[in-house]
């Protein structure tokens, strides 16, 4: 059987400038989500695996709950950057909702995310995750399973995805 990688959004594909987030409030501002700096090295890598045809792809992303632009926003930077993933699979669900809730996690799903929390939920519901690691994140303790670089070259970035997933 295939196995999926669902692929968060926010600080996994594209990073929020710092300079933008000084509240929550921020995250509903229309726009925020268009000015995400794409982490082109995970993006690439992330087409590799796509080209390569060894594991589907998914989108898994969060957004604000009660966000009027967030979703259009999301769809419009993954049209921009990554139109290898469909529409048809790019789920976005309200951050009140838990991505393992959303989809039932088994051996056979992976999710990449940057979240210890999110890679925590989903494996304890039954699935696996990496965790993607940046400036911004990994200084914690709380994961303790794979990791991936967003610096990584998308070609090691790939290359450790696969080896990880089988």
């Amino acid at each position: 059987m295939k196995k999926i990688l669902y692929v968060d959004a926010d600080n996994t594909l594209f990073s929020f400038p710092d300079e933008e987030i000084k509240s929550l409030d921020d995250l509903y501002e229309p726009g925020l989500f268009l000015k995400q700096t794409p982490y082109t090295n995970v993006i690439d890598a992330i087409k590799i695996l796509i080209k390569e045809n060894n594991v589907y792809v998914r989108c898994l992303s969060a957004y604000p709950d009660g966000s009027k632009t967030a979703v259009l926003e999301k769809n419009q930077m993954f049209d921009r950057y990554i139109p290898e993933i469909p529409v048809a699979f790019r789920m976005f669900l309200p951050s009140s909702i838990k991505k393992c809730e959303l989809v039932r996690p088994n051996e056979n799903t992976w999710l990449l995310d940057d979240y210890s929390k999110n890679c925590i939920e989903w494996t304890a519901a039954g699935g696996n995750a990496v965790k993607l690691v940046h400036a911004k994140n990994g200084q914690g303790k709380k994961w303790k399973g794979e990791r991936v670089y967003h610096e990584w070259s998308p070609n090691v970035i790939a290359e450790r995805l696969k080896e990880i997933i089988g």
